[in-house]
C-alpha cells in the first residue's frame, strides 16, 4: 500500500481523477467533442494496468 499524506485521499479515488483529468482538459479549452471519447480509454487503461 502507498503511503497517502493526510488530506490527499482523493488521489486514491479513480473515479475522481478521471473526472478531475476531463474538467482539467475542459478548463484548457480542449473541445468536449474530444474530451467526451476519453472516457473509452478508462477500461483500455485499467486492464493494462493490471497487466503490470
Amino acid at each position: 500500500m502507498t503511503y497517502v499524506p493526510p488530506g490527499f485521499a482523493w488521489v486514491q479515488d479513480q473515479d475522481f481523477l478521471w473526472v478531475a483529468a476531463g474538467e482539467f482538459l475542459l478548463a484548457l479549452g480542449v473541445r468536449e467533442e474530444t474530451v467526451r471519447p476519453l472516457g473509452q480509454l478508462r477500461p483500455l487503461y485499467e486492464k493494462w494496468e493490471q497487466v503490470e
